[in-house]
């Protein structure tokens, strides 16, 4: 059983819709699509093509989830939030509002994002040049990291588990776990306390 708001819902019939789930108005959800119990959808969310939406998981106002996006269970998405697609959002994860989150991402259990984060996965920013081929370098964000406001992460960047990103960081290359990083391009300037560490 699940409540869909008055106004405005557009469901595929593929979709599968799990036991006391809430969907708003003016939200579009796409064929092969799975919202597992318990989810809360806000309005004006477009989910897209075999996406999945965890138990517990609650999407904010106006995000869109491109095709195969798979956020798993009791994971918060703040509103105006953008899945480019072919990612994933493991159990627990905190990302605020108006993230960029691109195609390929692989986010860990129980991470924290805090709003205006932006990944890439193309380092040759390749947009309508036949000269050069697209090869997808999605980024890997690994359990238990906290990243600050406004922080940008470059193509195949690896951050490793429990280390914190500071405040209007640009990510550059691979974080090892348990670092406190931060500057343009971010750099080692501490240890993450053991008492932090998940």
């Amino acid at each position: 059983r699940y409540t869909v708001g008055l106004e405005n819902v557009s469901i595929h019939a593929t979709v599968t819709i799990g036991k006391n789930v809430s969907i708003d108005p003016f939200t579009v959800i796409k064929k092969g699509v799975v919202i597992e119990d318990n989810a809360r959808i806000s309005s004006c969310v477009r989910i897209e093509e075999n996406c999945v939406i965890g138990s517990g998981s609650f999407i904010g106002h106006g995000c869109v989830l491109r095709p195969s996006t798979v956020i798993l269970e009791d994971c918060v998405i703040g509103h105006l939030t953008v899945f480019e697609g072919s990612c994933v959002v493991r159990r627990g994860t905190l990302i605020h509002a108006q993230c960029h989150i691109t195609r390929g991402a692989d986010i860990g259990e129980n991470v924290f994002i805090a709003p205006f984060f932006v990944g890439a996965n193309d380092p040759k920013m390749c947009h309508r040049r036949d000269c050069l081929e697209f090869e997808p370098m999605a980024y890997k964000i690994e359990d238990g990291v906290r990243i600050g406001i406004g922080v940008s992460v470059l193509p195949n960047v690896k951050i490793g588990k429990n280390a914190i990103i500071g405040v209007g960081s640009v990510v550059t290359r691979d974080i090892p776990e348990n670092k406190v990083v931060f500057g343009n391009p971010a750099r080692v300037r501490g240890m993450v306390p053991v008492e932090e560490r998940l």
